[in-house]
Order: structure tokens, then sequence, then C-alpha cells
């Protein structure tokens, strides 16, 4: 006991002293030490506890003893592959994901799996009986009492410290202490930032709360609605060893209207995707969101517009649509068909894949509901959809997700591999691969880019011969960036940083010239810009714009981004494509960067006139989009909030230009 209170008196001691900065050397042993032995605290008492319950169930006091020790264990295989430990946040995400990430592991970091696995369990089972042994006979009592105590105390200790709020990040170093700091962490407050004057009402609770359209389009025109995973700006008309990466779409921006500073709302692709479909920000709620059909929001879907407006509509997906609920925003009614790998996998598909895994492809081809299909099969069903249901008489929306080029970008044997070497020699991580190992990863992109764009090649050649073409816009870009070691980071889904969330958005429009387009735009514009060239109305749920109707002020345009996973929790805003911020939340520290001297992001500003107000900025969106969500009316009653703007943070062009 005195053990205990000497504990807790030197944790709330190191508490004080760090308050804003845990990283200072010379508190760098008393935090690690005290993290440790807190953490220590937590074992012994755990194990004496459920060792110390009675004489029956013996078991069951063994996976009371046994759990925390379980956690640590995982929790550290957690913090080998994502450089943070879990939280009741990566678990949650586990289990909303499972199948899937189990599937990816085995598919591409087995050893880790399989290493943290064992290793779990092993641990497990060797410290329970240990516990069942010591605790038996007369120490039960002594065990049980003295664990409870160990445990109330421990408790109490943490209790204290979340009163001190940003220093609880001081325990995000340590396994067991991140996940007791998180659940006592104070709750975010939030100011008066919404009002229902602020608010729009809902014109119509059908169809997922679109606006009914009163009449129909004259001389409709189609619209095929191309998302590709993970594409960089840079990679359109690039050539790399001699060999253009992607000709057919080089060909295609030739004719069209090429967006070259998009951003998207997200760098991962539960929330980018939906954003991007459906013009709203993906900012819902404090943790990860997981959308539910019971959700009582607005759903404003491109298709449910264009549904309303006598369009045939379906969405083909070459990934899992389940991915973060995903399929249960998306599937609404006005979407005619809805065909990704679970579908395709319960009509007998095989997915054509190459999964490192023999044993694991095997499951694959008969009939798991997997990952990812190969993307020539999701351009075999979108041709034979559009033989079916198209005609120049009866338009079409058709939304195509291609996913050869996510992370490892993996191909079929048949594919051509034009960029080498590609092959991995070492165990990649979606997280994490040696530096020196970039160009070999570089490469096998590139040769997962040039089997999307041979889709690309088979669908605008299908089109013609379908006698589609003329009348049919084409938009294809890119739901998130890839970062090769760019910033510190690989994939996507990490950090904010403009590698894994900038995309290229590139819409063919035979009424309108081929022009680069560099007003600032997010995906969140895609919606009411494609629904402008369509001549339909904008529906009021949508937070995006037209970045095609004139007037916009570049330099007031404001965008924002949010990120929440188990990796990276931000929220941020780019103003007039130039000045970009964010929070990050993890550690409760702001990113500026002025990304026309600095497009790397290498050097983080601290002293420039914009910090104040992007900051206010990021404050007033994060709480507006929070106030509306967790409101329990607002959702079935009005429509999502606007954005907020350059003139809520009294932020104008003098303003900026006095910064420069």
């Amino acid at each position: 006991m005195l053990l205990v209170a000497a504990g807790v008196a030197f944790e709330l001691l190191v508490l004080s002293l760090v308050q804003s900065d845990i990283e200072g050397p010379r508190l760098a042993l008393a935090v690690v030490w005290s993290a440790v032995a807190w953490s220590g605290c937590l074992l012994l008492g755990s194990a004496l506890w459920g060792g110390g319950r009675g004489e029956g169930g013996g078991w069951w006091r063994s996976i009371v003893a046994a759990a925390p020790v379980v956690w640590l264990v995982l929790s550290w295989g957690f913090y080998d592959a994502t450089g943070r430990f879990g939280g009741l946040e990566s678990a949650r995400f586990a289990y909303e994901n499972l199948g899937m990430l189990v599937r990816y592991a085995l598919q591409v970091e087995p050893i880790r799996i399989l290493s943290f696995g064992v290793g779990a369990v092993l641990v497990a089972w060797l410290w329970g009986q240990g516990v069942r042994r010591w605790t038996g006979g007369r120490r039960r009592r002594l065990g049980f009492a003295w664990g409870g105590a160990v445990l109330l105390a421990s408790a109490l200790g943490w209790a204290l410290a979340a009163s001190y709020g940003e220093s609880l990040r001081v325990w995000e170093g340590q396994p067991l202490a991140s996940l007791v700091g998180r659940l006592l962490s104070p709750q975010e407050k939030l100011g008066d930032c919404l009002q229902v004057s602020d608010l729009r009402e809902r014109e119509d609770l059908e169809r997922g709360g679109s606006v009914a359209l009163a009449h129909e389009p004259s001389a409709p025109w189609s619209v095929l609605w191309i998302a590709v995973e993970s594409l960089r700006p840079d990679v359109l008309g690039r050539e790399h060893q001699g060999q253009e990466v992607m000709p057919h779409l080089k060909a295609i921006a030739a004719d069209a209207m090429v967006f070259s500073r998009v951003w998207a709302a997200s760098t991962h692709s539960d929330y980018s995707d939906v954003s991007a479909l459906s013009g709203t920000y993906p900012l819902r709620s404090r943790r990860h969101h997981y959308y539910r059909t019971t959700d009582p929001w607005p759903r404003p879907l491109v298709w449910n517009l264009l549904s309303a407006a006598g369009y045939r509509t379906a969405l083909i997906s070459a990934q899992n649509e389940a991915w973060g609920s995903m399929d249960q925003f998306l599937a609404t009614d006005g979407l005619d068909l809805l065909w990704d790998s679970r579908v395709a996998a319960a009509e007998g598909f095989a997915t054509r894949a190459a999964f490192g895994d023999e044993a694991f492809r095997h499951e694959v081809d008969s009939g798991l509901r997997a990952g990812k299909l190969d993307d020539a099969l999701v351009t075999d069903r979108a041709l034979e959809w559009l033989a079916n249901v198209a005609s120049p008489d009866v338009p079409f929306l058709l939304s195509l997700n291609f996913q050869s080029s996510h992370f490892p970008y993996e191909l079929a044997s048949e594919a051509g591999r034009p960029f080498a070497p590609s092959d991995f020699d070492f165990e990649p991580s979606f997280t994490w691969y040696p530096p020196s190992e970039t160009e070999t990863v570089r490469n096998a992109y590139y040769n997962a880019l040039f089997y999307v764009d041979r889709q690309l090649g088979r669908l605008t050649r299908g089109l013609e011969e379908l006698g589609l073409a003329e009348r049919t816009l084409l938009v294809v870009y890119g739901e998130n960036g890839e970062a090769f070691h760019e910033n510190g980071q690989v994939t996507h889904a990490g950090a904010p940083y403009e590698a894994g969330l900038r995309v290229p958005v590139v819409i063919a429009d035979g009424r309108r010239e081929a022009q680069e387009i560099d007003y600032p735009m997010s995906l969140v514009d895609l919606p009411p810009t494609v629904a402008g060239l369509l001549g339909l109305p904008a529906d009021p749920a949508w937070q995006g714009i037209d970045v095609l109707r004139p007037p916009h002020e570049a330099p007031d345009r404001v965008l924002f981004f949010h990120n929440e996973n188990p990796i990276t929790r931000a929220d941020g805003v780019v103003l007039g494509g130039r000045w970009k911020y964010w929070h990050d939340r993890e550690i409760d520290t702001g990113f500026l960067f002025d990304l026309e001297a600095d497009p790397s992001e290498q050097r983080r500003l601290r002293e420039v006139d914009v910090s104040g107000p992007l900051e206010d900025l990021v404050a007033e969106f994060r709480c507006r989009q929070l106030r509306y969500y967790e409101h329990p009316l607002w959702p079935s009653l009005y429509q999502p909030p606007a954005p907020p703007g350059v003139e809520s943070a009294a932020l104008t062009r003098s303003r900026v230009t006095a910064s420069e």
C-alpha cells in the first residue's frame, strides 16, 4: 500500500511538472518509470484479485488475471505495426472490421500476427496457471484483499491524473496506461457554435434525405464515376522507366477538365469514399464513426439525386464495402445495384488476387467473403450492366471503385508488370517498410496503376461500342493519396500530410474545352459539381459547392479534412490552396504549413498571422459538426450545417496578404 501511495504521489508530481511539454529530456525517464510502475501495479493487482475470488471457477479467475497481460502483449503488437499503443477505439476498430483485418494480415504480415498472437496466448496461459497456483490455500484471502486495494488505488490515481487534461498524453507511451488514460480522459466540451437558426430544414425525408426533382432534365447525360484507390496527382501524365504509367488516363485528361489542386476529406478510405459520394464531411462523432442504417441524418448520395431524375444507378466495387460499415450508408433506395467483393463471392466468383498465403487463397476461391476483387472482374461486371440496362435514351450513373493500387499492390499472375524491380523480398507493412525499399514499393504501385489504367481503356472502348460515349460524363479521381516515406509516412490513413491527402480529379465533358483548373477543391465538391454539369439542382444537404459556377474567390476558399482511426486523429483546414493547418488531437499539437513556399511540408511554421484564425476555423468546424450530429433531434429535422468560412474566423484576404 505504501508503494501504491508513493506511485500516486509521484505520478501527480510528474503530471504537474509536465503540463504542455512532455518531450523534455529532464522528465523522460521519470515519465517512463512512472508509467511502468503503474502498469506493474495494475498487472499485480488484477492477478491477485482474479486469483483470490474463492474456491470455484478457477478457469475464469485465470482469465480475469490474465486479461491485462494479454492486452499488454497485443498492445505491443499494435505498437509494432502502427507506432501507437492501442486503446478501446483500436479494439472497436478491430471488432468492426475483424474479418478483413485478418485477411489483410495473413496476406501481408503473417509473421507479425503469428508471433504476437501465439505470444499472447502463451503468456496468458502461463500467467493464469502461475496465478492460480500462487493464490491457492491461505494466500487466497490475502491476495483478494491486497489485489483489490491495488486496483482501487490505481483507479484513483488515474482519475486524479485525468483532471490534468492534456497531460494525459504522457501515458500514450505505454500500453496499459494508454488504455486507462483514454478511458478517463475528460469529455470534450463544445461551445455555443451552432443554433437552429443556422440550419436548413430537410426538404424531403425520403430516399435518404435527397431533394425531389420537380421535373426531369431535358436530354440528360450519363455519368461514369470512377474512384481509384490511392491515386496521387503526380501520377497523371508520369513516364517511368520509359513507359507511361497510365496512358489511357493521360489520353482522357488531354480532352478533359483537370483539377490540379484537390484535397480529399480524409486520408483513409471509409471516410474519404463516402464523402466523395455524398458531398458531406466525414466528421460525425468524437471517435471513429461506423455507419449504421439507423443513423437519422441525411444520406445525400449522388445516386439519390440522379435516381429521382430517372437515372439507372449502380455501384460496382472491387473492395468490400462493409469496411467501416460503409455499405450501411451507401445502400439507399436510389441505388439499383450494389455489387462488391461480398456479393461477388456469394455469387461464386473467385478472386484473382495473388494472395501470398496459398491456403487463404483457396478459402477465398471457395467462396469466403474476402477483401478485394481483381479490377478486371469489376470491369467485366460494369460492361455487362451497361449492356443490359443503358441506352442513349436511358441515362445512367455507374460508380466504380478500383482497388489494385491499394497496398501491397498485388496483381493477378497474368497482369503485366512493366516497372521493375517490384517483387518484395522483405516483409512489407501497411505502416512501415525500409526506406531502402521505397523504389521497389513504388514500382509495384506503378504496376498496379498500369493495370487499373488497362481497365479504364476497356471501359472507354465499351462506351464507344455501346454508343454511349458521346453523352457520358467521365469522372476519374483518387479517393486518397499514397505516401512513400514523405514526412516519415508510408501508404495512407496516417497524418494528413499532402502525400496522403492530395488527389487528382479529371472530368471529361464533350461540351467543354480541355483545361487545367487550379481553383482549390475538395472531394466533397464532386457531387455538386457533377450535378451542375448535368443541369440538376444541388442537394441541400451537400456541404461542398459547384466549383465551376462563379463567382468564387480562390484566396477565400476554405476546405476541411478529418482523420479518425487507430493511427491518427486530426482535424484540419486548407485556406486558398496555400495555408494548411491541422490539429493533431492525439498529441494536442497544431501544424501550420505554407504550401506555396513549402509544398513538401518540411518547415512547420509557428509565428504567422494566419495561424490563430486557422486554428479558430478548425475548432469551429469541429464544434459545428459535432453539435449537429450529436443532437437528438437536429439530424432528423435539419440538413447538415454549412461549413464555416473566412468570415467566421475574421480571416480576410488582406490579413493573408499581410502575412506574406
